[in-house]
């Protein structure tokens, strides 16, 4: 009896991190400006080998939801990545762009979603795939991004 009692109670203690309340493939939709930006930088084999940091060099860049489809402008106003296709799973906020997280523009998990406000998405942990050849190094490399978003009027 004891041993069911425990298991409940650590079954109840357990949180899973819930979805964003309000996210879906309607309020998504529309231009939102990344106002600030970090990243981490993976070397394949040895993990982490930048620590998470500010990295302003998409601030200013706009994602903008059109039906079924997504672009990037950069702050000129210019299509920079896509119109690509997405793939919005409001029930574990995540969003895929592109034809899968290596290609295209990547995996997030969405944050801090207020309709109509902000959001944060933050990019998945490395997969193989995911890595690219640096002949710098002479090594594969990944830069994962985390971003944070205004809605645009």
């Amino acid at each position: 009896m004891v041993v069911v009692g425990l298991t409940l109670l650590t079954a109840a203690c357990k949180k899973e991190e819930a979805a964003p309340a309000g996210l879906s493939s309607t309020t998504i939709q529309g231009s939102w400006a990344i106002t600030s930006g970090e990243g981490t930088e993976w070397r394949k084999g040895d993990g982490i080998i930048t620590p998470r940091a500010n990295d302003p060099s998409l601030v200013g860049y706009k994602l903008v939801f059109e039906d079924n489809m997504m672009s990037v402008k950069d702050i000129m106003g210019n299509v920079v990545f896509g119109p690509s296709t997405w793939n919005l799973d409001d029930a574990s906020g995540t969003i895929l762009i592109g034809t899968d997280g290596s290609n295209g523009l990547g995996f997030f998990t969405i944050k801090n979603f207020v309709a109509g406000t902000s959001m944060d998405w933050d990019q998945r942990d490395p997969i193989d795939d995911d890595y690219s050849y640096k002949v710098d190094c002479d090594c594969f490399l990944y830069f994962q991004k985390f971003l944070k978003m205004s809605k645009m009027p």
